[in-house]
């Protein structure tokens, strides 16, 4: 049996990361390190910072209303982003409004970036407690998270916490 043996790398790695601890404070980024998300198409990955505190417990707001750029899985910053532009979104607003540890760009944390916040930072989360995502999926209803793990969707009108969350590229 002869195999073929090629001596051309496949893969060439030529750039660099950073990498933090996961679920470990990392003060000049703002936040604790929860991982990295996978971009949307045509967008690069980012590494998420969650804040140390939660907002206050507000509506996700626009019930009954689909808004346009707010369906991301991953993007919380694009789904943030179009719940400011449209306006009438109470929790969209106090992450925009949030400061911690002197960072004031924090955003609305898509369905991906609450699911890695329970992973890999559910011991800073406020215990039993449902968290928003800015991931909306109806006019009527938007993703929220549980503290120990728990996704499902919520009426938009409700009032629950958001614990805002600071993205930077890979």
């Amino acid at each position: 049996m002869n195999a073929v043996v090629s001596t051309t790398p496949v893969v060439t790695l030529t750039r660099t990361i950073n990498v933090w601890p996961l679920g470990l404070p990392v003060p000049e980024q703002g936040g604790i390190y929860i991982g990295i998300t996978r971009g949307e198409p045509g967008q690069p990955e980012q590494h998420n910072f969650m804040a140390t505190k939660d907002t206050k417990r507000v509506a996700y707001g626009n019930h009954g209303k689909r808004i346009p750029g707010a369906d991301f899985t991953n993007d919380g910053l694009a789904n943030h982003k179009a719940l400011i532009a449209h306006g009438g979104s109470p929790i969209a607003q106090a992450c925009a409004e949030f400061t911690d540890l002197g960072f004031s760009d924090f955003h609305l944390p898509s369905q991906a970036q609450m699911a890695l916040a329970v992973i890999n930072g559910r011991e800073h989360l406020t215990k039993d407690s449902w968290y928003w995502t800015s991931t909306q999926y109806s006019p009527y209803l938007a993703w929220i998270q549980y503290s120990v793990g728990y996704q499902l969707f919520h009426h938009k009108g409700l009032e629950f916490l958001a614990r805002p969350v600071r993205s930077i590229p890979v």
